[in-house]
């Protein structure tokens, strides 16, 4: 995969695609898409197995179990070791041109004056330092392999509004500091979600422990009103959680 940017597009697209449309691909749409690029039957594979791990299924794809490990690194799942994709992506990553800061900086300053020739090489020479940027967020939320793409989709974005720019003091560190603040962003998002998920498990807990309590004292299964009253939650949140609940029949018939 020569083009890194036009690969994480496609295959983030591919992602959004499907998930807009009930988590199903076809075989055919997911070929169809990296078709001019030229890909091995073996990363093709790679790409099936990081779509089902997103759970995504593909009709007329049938995969045989890995035995590698699968699993996104130890840092921010169960696993061990980096997701088969990763795998990929680290590869092609060490066939890119490695750069020096000062190399770097130069193609910066090109770009700030409005050459967009040398975009597509400053973007790929930056991909490793957005890994780096990246593991600094192991085991903060998320997995790795969405950090990584969440900061490569800020790395396009920050080249392509310091593009014919002018003047940037530090346009290195501005760059850092732009991917830095995307992947934070994507972060807190992660665990604010799993807060709120939290939350409700903690509230439905707690209503799951009034109602047996009520329960017993009362001989019969509390109302809505009985356990608002109790947990002293609106009546309305008592509802939308216990329709939540998988034992939502532990609840009065009223709910």
């Amino acid at each position: 995969m020569a083009d890194q940017e036009r690969f994480m597009r496609i295959l983030l697209k591919l992602a959004e695609y499907a998930q807009e449309n009930g988590g199903v691909l076809r075989k055919s749409e997911v070929d169809g898409s990296f078709s001019e690029m030229e890909l091995s039957k073996a990363q093709y594979d790679l790409i099936y197995r990081y779509l089902l791990e997103k759970k995504i299924s593909i009709q007329g794809i049938c995969l045989a179990p890995s035995n590698v490990d699968d699993t996104p690194s130890g840092e921010e799942g169960d696993g061990s070791k980096d997701s088969r994709y990763l795998n990929l992506y680290f590869k092609e990553l060490d066939g890119l041109e490695s750069l020096s800061e000062d190399e770097r900086l130069s193609l910066a300053m090109r770009l700030l004056s409005g050459d967009e020739t040398i975009m597509s090489r400053l973007l790929n020479a930056s991909l490793f330092e957005v890994v780096s940027i990246a593991r600094e967020y192991c085991g903060q939320g998320g997995y790795l392999e969405d950090v990584i793409q969440e900061g490569n989709i800020a790395l396009m974005q920050v080249l392509k509004e310091m593009t014919g720019k002018g003047q940037l003091e530090e346009p290195l560190a501005y760059i850092r500091e732009y991917v830095r603040c995307a992947i934070a962003e994507y972060i807190d998002g992660q665990v604010t979600d799993n807060d709120e998920q939290e939350r409700v498990i903690a509230k439905l807990g707690l209503l799951h422990e009034a109602a047996k309590h009520m329960a017993k004292e009362n001989g019969v299964l509390p109302d809505a009103q009985e356990l608002a009253n109790f947990s002293k939650l609106p009546v309305e949140e008592v509802k939308d959680l216990v329709r939540l609940s998988k034992n939502a029949n532990f609840f009065g018939k009223d709910i």
